[in-house]
């Protein structure tokens, strides 16, 4: 019995030692297969990584070159802008200065042909050596409104002791000093207006 107990073992071990070599090189496979699959799935993880970190650096690229560009246009409009207000402004100072240039010439003109009353009246009057003789302290006017006299005060010092008297107004030109200052102009010296008589106004008009 023994002996056939034996026998019978080692024919089961004869019988499973084919499938146990199978079982062992299909778990070799399988794990080669792992370790490939493993292998391949970090490459293409890789890969992918790459392929996303070199599609936001074009992304960056990209939107810095639109940054560039915007700051260039954005300068670009400044300075032309820039530009063109400088030269507005140039041009306004210029017909600025034409505009009072042209007033000053019109009014030159009028006052080489008009005088205002209001201007003469205080205005001091000289002599051919530019001495002062006097000053106009008012006007008479006829009755068809025609300047017939100046009243010229003479003498005294601070407006005491001056008196008043009556010069044709024909007499007396007007002109500007170097000073820009109007002066009325007479061919009369200070001593001939003072020894003439005092002017007195009739009445009251």
């Amino acid at each position: 019995m023994k002996k056939v107990a034996l026998a019978a073992s080692v024919l089961a071990l004869m019988v499973a030692q084919p499938a146990l070599a199978q079982n062992t090189d299909t778990t070799e496979k399988s794990a080669t297969e792992m370790k490939n699959d493993a292998v391949d799935a970090t490459k293409e993880a890789a890969q992918d990584a790459k392929d996303a970190a070199a599609n936001a650096a074009d992304k960056a690229a990209e939107a810095t070159n639109n940054a560039v560009e915007a700051t260039k246009e954005a300068a670009q409009d400044a300075a032309q802008a820039t530009k063109e207000a400088a030269q507005d402004a140039v041009d306004a100072t210029k017909e600025a200065a034409a505009d009072a240039k042209a007033e000053m010439k019109n009014a030159d003109a009028t006052s080489s042909h008009h005088w205002r009353a209001s201007n003469l009246v205080g205005l001091a009057i000289v002599n051919a050596k530019n001495e002062s003789i006097g000053d106009v302290n008012d006007l008479l006017i006829t009755d068809d409104g025609k300047v017939d006299a100046v009243i010229v005060g003479v003498g005294g010092f601070l407006g005491i002791g001056e008196k008043n008297v009556s010069m044709p107004f024909g007499e007396l030109t007007f002109r500007r000093n170097d000073d820009g200052k109007t002066v009325a102009v007479s061919g009369a010296t200070k001593e001939t207006l003072e020894s003439m008589p005092e002017w007195k106004a009739p009445e009251k008009r």
